[in-house]
């Protein structure tokens, strides 16, 4: 027989994984949105800074060129040592620039893996259901519950297998002149009372017989 306990069991585990997904999705998300709106003016700000240095760097290197000799020897040393130094706020600008693109990528990376794993704890959910809803369905078979009760039925399974069907009550499944039926670990019905009808001993099924079609 089927272990319905074990395949609900597993779907709870499945179904709680997945809300914990959603929340690191969620969290991602917030943490990305908040950072990229503290870091991406420093960006921008760089971003526009490397032009203004390139544009001076080269500025400076046209003086050079227009400026060869002894005449020029002044200009040119200052105008390179400018450059030296444009360089080297360039090269932090970049390397700056670059930090700060890898660090949201990273929180955008951090965002895609949990939005992924969502996806997967969601399809294992989706097929847990089935799964939970297929081996429901099996056991009501098995034990003859006339269709009309089958969606509002209450299944209990005991540690050695054995199931205990509640079905067609008043008010619930278990209520009032409900309806019951008993199945051994082996998938057997070993006690079948309709809806309505009387307690007794007449419900036991013998145990080398299976009832009838039950049509309550």
């Amino acid at each position: 027989m089927t272990n319905i306990n074990a395949t609900n069991a597993s779907l709870r585990v499945l179904t709680r994984d997945k809300q914990q997904a959603l929340s690191e999705i969620n969290q991602a998300w917030a943490y990305m949105k908040k950072l990229t709106k503290i870091e991406r003016p420093k960006i921008d700000a760089l971003i526009d800074n490397q032009h203004i240095l390139f544009t001076q760097l080269k500025d400076n290197s046209w003086i050079i060129k227009r400026n060869p000799g002894r005449r020029g020897r002044k200009i040119v040393k200052s105008l390179r040592k400018a450059i030296k130094e444009c360089k080297k706020i360039l090269y932090q600008n970049i390397a700056r620039r670059n930090e700060l693109d890898k660090k949201i990528a990273d929180v955008r990376d951090t965002y895609d893996t949990a939005v992924l794993y969502h996806r997967s704890f969601e399809a294992k959910v989706i097929w847990g259901k089935k799964l939970s809803a297929a081996e429901r369905m099996r056991v009501l078979i098995i034990a003859k519950i006339p269709e009309k009760y089958m969606e509002s039925a209450s299944i209990v399974q005991y540690k050695n297998g054995a199931f205990n069907i509640y079905f067609g009550g008043k008010g619930g499944p278990g209520g009032p002149e409900h309806g019951h039926c008993v199945l051994d670990p082996r998938g057997n019905v070993r006690y079948i009372r309709n809806p309505w009808d009387r307690h007794g001993a007449h419900n036991y099924v013998p145990r080398d017989k299976r009832p009838e079609k039950n049509n309550s």
